[in-house]
């Protein structure tokens, strides 16, 4: 049983988080309604993460809220949990919302802001509102969910000794038994105030990962230590166990799979949910086209399962069909990329406070032209770091045909791009690249040169020979690839993205170049051996400083790179 309430902190994330109290009369009647395919998950034991409406009604403006309440459905679903939004309808408490409900609320302009103190009148009247922090926990317990994931928790205002502007989130965490799954509190609120405030209400607080590094919403330093620490999902499934949990999205997820088979070993059926909701605020920000890969593999033909795919009325998914060998190699590619096109300067200027806010902005080349312009025209008026994937040989180029790759701060071609990169530049290249490993490291290190007068580093992949790191100080790394028996990998498609992943991961996490270019690696190699382009294996517990630190690794070799 669940007795003692939690705080898990780590990643990033919006909103709101909390709800359970003394309006037993509303909560025990018919206005509280609990749909059937979360009732059938509770029943059956199967983990549940609750979600805010808050983000909804009050975070974002339609579409694009409703667009993010159906992404992060389905983040949730993606890493083995039911997502389950609550809100209230029309004086009636919702836990799990349908397509239309979710869509009444991000379309309201009347839609009210409900806190705990909110719940007896929003009810009484009949209104409409999104669940903030404190009633989204209310609720959640009542529904029998242990945990709830959200972007960032109130907490004590600047001054808040002379004010009391204390929000009602951090006595919530003190009195309702959910785990709440956070990016931890805004950096402009008192941070130290608030984690004495949250001691004061008997709140277990932990981070989740390799630090104690209390987050500040947007960063993952604020300077604050977490009273506590797991390292891992099961570590924070046992910890809530015992009392509660909190942490953040993909990580949340995960989180609730794991308490539900311990509590199932245990013999209990105590409902759980972690979730994962997006922060309006500093995440990395991904700017490219959802592809559906279709593999047809030589021997062994697969059919893949398109359960997961999400139809759009009126829009053509991305698809790019591969015929491989049977070792995995890429023999014939054919694709329909038009809906990229979609992704206009127009469409990417909405998000341009996400994108002056993000710690790292992700571009890939399927994008047009005159986005990735725009974007790194941002990039240079905000001094962000922009990282650009080529894509293909016929794409590498789009930054290069004019000066806005000089904004770009690290680029991941291959040997093939990076030919194409250069002599779009304007640079002699050679006609035919080398296949022995070392003459392919000294062709890299040759062109990567006069990228490195304006970008911070470069990864230059080398399929089976690994990976080749460039920084501006005129030095190249060369890392072995993991060796993998020919008979073992299945797929090649997925390899390079997959690297490119686990290396971003790593440096979002603050890791060494060394460790990030392993968890890339351990990631590629995830890749090869799976059947899906992106192995469903890839996590952050199998791509991770843990996995990294376990493995004997080659020593790097160091190249003086030649003068440009």
């Amino acid at each position: 049983m669940i007795t003692k309430p939690i705080l898990i902190l780590g990643g990033r994330a919006p909103a709101l988080v909390h709800c359970i109290g003394r309006v037993s009369r509303s909560l025990h009647s018919g206005n509280f309604n609990i749909q059937p395919f979360v009732k059938k998950a509770l029943d059956s034991g199967r983990p549940i993460v609750a979600l805010e409406s808050t983000i909804i009604t009050h975070g974002m403006p339609y579409p694009q809220n409703l667009s993010v309440a159906r992404e992060v459905e389905d983040i949730v679903r993606t890493n083995g949990a039911v997502p389950a939004v609550i809100g209230i309808l029309k004086g009636s408490i919702h836990v799990g919302l349908q397509n239309e409900e979710l869509e009444f609320l991000a379309k309201s302009d009347k839609a009210v802001k409900v806190s705990r103190r909110d719940l007896p009148y929003v009810l009484s009247q009949g209104l409409s509102g999104g669940t903030t922090v404190a009633a989204t926990m209310i609720v959640a317990h009542k529904a029998g969910i242990p945990v709830f994931v959200t972007g960032g928790i109130g907490g004590v205002h600047r001054e808040g000794e002379k004010t009391m502007d204390v929000s009602a989130d951090l006595t919530e965490l003190g009195r309702t038994p959910v785990a709440v799954i956070s990016a931890g509190v805004k950096s402009i609120l008192d941070i130290g105030r608030t984690l004495e405030y949250l001691e004061t209400q008997g709140v277990c607080v932990a981070a989740f990962g390799q630090s104690r590094e209390f987050p500040a919403f947007f960063f993952h330093q604020s300077g604050f230590q977490a009273p506590c620490q797991v390292q891992n999902e099961e570590e924070a499934a046992k910890l809530i166990d015992i009392a509660l949990i909190k942490n953040n999205a993909k990580v949340g997820s995960r989180i609730a799979v794991a308490l539900s088979k311990i509590q199932r070993a245990q013999g209990r059926r105590d409902g759980f949910s972690p979730e994962e909701t997006v922060s309006a605020g500093p995440r990395p920000v991904v700017i490219g086209g959802i592809n559906v890969d279709f593999l047809a593999k030589a021997r062994d033909a697969t059919i893949v399962n398109m359960g997961g795919v999400l139809q759009l009325e009126g829009r053509n998914t991305a698809t790019y069909c591969v015929v491989i060998t049977g070792h995995g190699e890429l023999v014939l590619g054919l694709g329909d990329m038009d809906i990229h096109q979609q992704i206009t300067e127009q469409y990417v200027s909405k998000f341009k406070e996400h994108l002056r806010l993000a710690p790292l902005v992700c571009i890939d080349g399927n994008v047009p032209v005159s986005t990735i312009q725009y974007v790194c025209q941002i990039a240079q008026e905000y001094h962000l770091a922009v990282f650009y994937e080529p894509t293909d040989v016929d794409k590498a180029s789009k930054p290069f045909f004019s000066d806005s790759w000089r904004a770009l701060a690290c680029t991941s071609p291959n040997l093939q791009e990076l030919r194409a990169i250069v002599q779009t530049l304007g640079y002699p290249v050679p006609a035919d690249l080398p296949s022995k490993p070392e003459d392919i490291i000294k062709t890299a290190m040759t062109l990567v040169c006069p990228l490195l007068r304006q970008l911070h580093c470069a990864v230059i992949t080398l399929g089976q020979h690994g990976v080749l790191t460039a920084a501006e100080g005129l030095c190249a790394i060369h890392y072995p690839a993991i060796p993998v028996p020919m008979e073992e990998i299945v797929n090649v498609s997925g390899a390079g993205d997959s690297l490119m992943a686990g290396i971003v991961a790593g440096l979002l996490a603050g890791e060494d170049t060394d460790s990030c270019v392993r968890m890339g690696l351990l990631a590629a190699n995830l890749s090869l051996r799976s059947y899906e382009p992106v192995s469903p294996e890839i996590s952050a517990a199998s791509v991770s400083m843990v996995q990294v630190k376990s493995r004997n690794w080659p020593e790097p070799k160091t190249w003086r790179l030649p003068p440009s």
